[in-house]
């Protein structure tokens, strides 16, 4: 079985104060010069998305015996599907797109569970389309992971560790009679890492002890899948809820982390993702179509890679210090990786605060605001059209044209500067950040 190394953290999380920031976004209307057909709400996603993007279909495990015991375990390999989940692995078949999607195009967590779920769809693509019996599917990770492509069982497809909270604790053990509650507290960091706190730990576990390295490890996985479909590619893939619902909160450009409580995802729930490495957009959560990212969303995007990428260094510090993570042993590469994140983040941040609120004003209605209701309060005359230019006429002259892209291009030089000014290493550290700043 082939394990995945972590790689770079790149910045995804953070928050910005206020709930009603992370409002879902409305369905927005297609511009007119584009036609698209009447098609059914699961295949929306597929007109709009572009020819390039990879798609990425997250799929929760059946039913395993530890659901039905309302047990919190989160050590591989886990317990088994229950007989009610091994029938949901074989209808979810049915209901997975996997047009174009072979065998290399199918990954599944360490988890037994998980591979159970899977091996009907493999099973499927191998024999034409049918289904196999309840009886076929193995109940042994030996048994689950012939049937996967070499490399496609991805640790970083993992459920998120519990901890201290986990069956297999002492004070989990104690904790389990609580069902739901110690459900709600082992779901609590996760939801902290998407509202921008990833440095927050996952009581006391070691395996990811806090977001930024659930973020990394996963990450990691979702990165290698692109890879293995390629531009264009389809691929299935089969995780944990809590593990799903984190990581697609923190590193699409539409996020609504509320709908880990409000809409959590049960067994065999999709979520569908689209685009490519760094540059996510959620499609599809609960079968349910997920509209285009609105001012709100967007200024929390923005504010919330500004406050990760300090936590994100200090974390990749601090196990650059005791050997792990991405720089493991490299300290000095982990404080110039960190310090040139948190650099551009918040360099770019003005620019990019205000290029999302002058194009919201230009947008057809306000839609892009997330108030589409009181759109007609601007309808006539000009419309938004002149709002727009009132709002730019209002900006300092040449503003857009410094940030942040022609900074960009003054760093490379400042960094040559430097050398002449600053002895050692501290100059080469940064030299090295100024010049990687590329906006």
């Amino acid at each position: 079985m082939q394990q995945r190394a972590t790689r770079p953290w790149a910045t995804t999380a953070i928050a910005l104060a206020g709930a009603g920031m992370i409002a879902a976004a409305p369905l927005v209307a297609p511009p007119t010069s584009v036609q698209i057909p009447d098609i059914s709400v699961q295949n929306i996603s597929v007109q709009l998305m572009s020819a390039g993007d990879v798609v990425i279909d997250f799929i929760r495990h059946g039913e395993s015996l530890d659901n039905v015991a309302n047990l919190v375990g989160t050590v591989p390999p886990g317990a088994e599907l229950s007989p009610a989940g091994l029938q949901q692995a074989i209808d979810i078949v049915g209901d997975l797109d996997v047009t174009g999607v072979d065998k290399s195009g199918v990954f599944a967590s360490d988890f037994l569970r998980a591979q159970q779920t899977a091996w009907p769809l493999l099973y499927s693509l191998l024999h034409e389309g049918d289904l196999p019996d309840i009886s076929q599917i193995p109940d042994t990770v030996a048994g689950t992971e012939t049937a996967f492509a070499s490399g496609n069982i991805l640790g970083g497809l993992n459920e998120i560790n519990a901890g201290i909270l986990d069956k297999g604790s002492f004070l989990g053990s104690l904790m389990q009679p609580l069902g739901r509650l110690n459900e709600i507290l082992y779901i609590l960091p996760p939801f902290l890492w998407t509202l921008g706190f990833p440095i927050v730990p996952e009581w006391g576990s070691m395996t990811n002890f806090n977001g930024v390295v659930f973020n990394d490890n996963f990450t990691d996985a979702v990165d290698y899948i692109a890879g293995q479909v390629g531009s264009g590619g389809k691929a299935a893939a089969f995780s944990h809820a809590a593990a799903i619902m984190a990581w697609t909160q923190m590193n699409v450009n539409n996020p609504n982390p509320l709908m880990m409580f409000t809409d959590p995802l049960s067994n065999t729930d999709q979520v569908v993702v689209s685009g490519s490495p760094g540059d996510w957009t959620l499609d599809m959560w609960n079968g349910d179509h997920v509209g285009a990212a609105n001012l709100w969303q967007d200024l929390f995007v923005n504010t919330r890679d500004l406050m990760v990428a300090p936590q994100a260094a200090l974390t990749h510090v601090i196990e650059a210090a005791l050997g792990q993570g991405p720089y493991a042993g490299d300290l000095f590469g982990a404080l110039e990786g960190g310090l040139t994140d948190i650099a551009k983040t918040t360099l770019g941040y003005p620019g990019a605060m205000i290029a999302d609120i002058v194009d919201a004003f230009k947008a057809p209605s306000l839609e892009e605001f997330g108030l589409d209701a009181i759109g007609g309060l601007f309808s006539g005359g000009g419309g938004l059209g002149d709002l727009s230019g009132m709002f730019t006429d209002l900006l300092p002259s040449g503003l857009g044209d410094i940030l942040p892209t022609d900074l960009a291009g003054f760093l490379p030089a400042a960094a040559d500067g430097l050398m002449g000014l600053l002895p050692g290493q501290l100059a080469e550290l940064i030299a090295s950040l100024l010049a990687g700043m590329a906006f």
